[in-house]
């Protein structure tokens, strides 16, 4: 009776720590996720930006637009 509370008492443990697992590899893919979409704002705000610049520019070379 000893040998089976014992062996309960290890697939518990096991079990627990395969949970603790599986919720940190969630936790990080949650985190890499994250991550990933702020780069992608990021890199759409740059591209704003030089679209922004771009068309400054293109007022300063040809005032002209400015008047239509």
């Amino acid at each position: 009776e000893e040998e089976d509370e014992e062996e309960d008492e290890e697939e518990e443990e096991e079990e627990e720590e395969e949970e603790e697992k599986e919720e940190e590899e969630e936790e990080e893919e949650e985190e890499e996720e994250e991550e990933e979409e702020e780069e992608e704002e990021e890199e759409e705000e740059e591209e704003e930006e030089e679209e922004e610049e771009e068309e400054e520019e293109e007022d300063l070379l040809n005032p002209s637009r400015l008047n239509y």
